[in-house]
C-alpha cells in the first residue's frame, strides 16, 4: 500500500459549500488541497488568519469547532503585549482592547461555525 498523499485540485462539493458560506461572511478563503486558510479583519484592524485541515465538509466543521474550543483570547492577547504592558506590532495600546480584539476574533469563528452548521445540515422547514 502506498503512503502517497492525495492532493485534490478541486475541493469536494461540501467544501465548496463551506467556502461559499465563509465568503458570505466576508472571510477570504484559500483551499490548498489539504484544508482551508481562513482570513478576516477584525474591527480593530487585526488580519486574523486560521488554518483548518480537512478535505471534506464534516471534517472541516469538526476541526474548526476544535480550534474554537482551544482558542483562548487571553493567551492570544499575551502574544501582542510588549514588556511595558502595552500593545506591540500594531496591536492596540490598551490591554483591554487587545483582549477585546481576540474575543471578537473568537466570535467571528463562532459565527462562521454556526453558518457552516446551517450549510451542511439545514433544518427542515415545517409546513
Amino acid at each position: 500500500m502506498s503512503n502517497k498523499k492525495i492532493h485534490m485540485e478541486k475541493p469536494l462539493f461540501s467544501v465548496r459549500l463551506l467556502i461559499a458560506a465563509a465568503e458570505e461572511l466576508d472571510w477570504k478563503v484559500t483551499y490548498d488541497g489539504e484544508g482551508l486558510e481562513l482570513e478576516k479583519y477584525s474591527s480593530f484592524g487585526q488580519d486574523f488568519i486560521c488554518n483548518i485541515k480537512g478535505v471534506d465538509g464534516g471534517v472541516l466543521f469538526r476541526n474548526l469547532e476544535s480550534y474554537i474550543e482551544s482558542y483562548d483570547p487571553c493567551e492570544e492577547a499575551v502574544k501582542w503585549v510588549g514588556e511595558d504592558g502595552h500593545g506591540k506590532n500594531g496591536a492596540p495600546d490598551d490591554l483591554r482592547d487587545i483582549i477585546s480584539d481576540m474575543e471578537e476574533c473568537q466570535n467571528m469563528m463562532k459565527e462562521l461555525l454556526k453558518k457552516w452548521e446551517e450549510t451542511l445540515w439545514p433544518k427542515k422547514k415545517s409546513i
